[in-house]
């Protein structure tokens, strides 16, 4: 289980020069990877991963935390990612880029709330509702929001389990056009 970062230069695939980070898997007879020889890792789909079990998926989140602090940019653009014909939500972010912080983030979203990504976090952009502002640009506030993520994957290590409970749009900063959680947050949650 790893999780590796691929330079990819301007190409048909991606407008952007930049990095990407995917996900590789070594299970029984065969090796899972979110770098299919279609995409190339240029999407979020994340499709073979997001049937696995949650103490997989946790081994893979504590390894996207390590990238709390890497703010080289991803060769992802700024649009809406959905999935599974849910539309989502709309906006218009001013955003046009985001860094390997986030792309860690969007992929935690997106392995652990694989049918409610589209509505909690459409788009890789955080938003401060103190400044009324996206921070795409700012890796100070970004690497804070992985302390909340930090925390909320400990609760799902004491637990054994992922959290139904998604508790990234709670606090000063959100996800860009996200709705709170339809799950209640859970008396025991000490995240705040």
């Amino acid at each position: 289980m790893s999780v590796e970062k691929k330079y990819f230069h301007k190409s048909t695939a991606s407008n952007y020069t930049g990095y990407k980070l995917y996900l590789k898997a070594n299970l029984n007879d065969s090796v899972l990877t979110s770098d299919s020889k279609y995409t190339r890792g240029l999407d979020y789909s994340l499709r073979p991963f997001i049937e696995l079990s949650d103490s997989l998926k946790l081994i893979f989140v504590g390894q996207l935390l390590d990238y709390a602090n890497d703010t080289t940019l991803c060769c992802m653009p700024v649009e809406r990612y959905g999935f599974d014909g849910f539309e989502g939500l709309f906006g218009n972010p001013q955003s046009k880029r985001f860094n390997t912080q986030m792309d860690a983030l969007v992929i935690i979203n997106r392995l652990c709330f694989p049918y409610l990504t589209n509505m909690y976090a459409s788009y890789p952009v955080l938003y401060d509702m103190s400044m009324k502002r996206e921070i795409n640009d700012n890796s100070k506030l970004i690497t804070e929001v992985f302390q909340t993520y930090k925390c909320w994957y400990e609760q799902c290590l004491t637990k054994k389990q992922i959290l139904k409970y998604f508790p990234f749009n709670d606090t000063r900063v959100v996800w860009y056009a996200g709705k709170k959680s339809i799950e209640e947050k859970p008396k025991w949650y000490k995240c705040d």
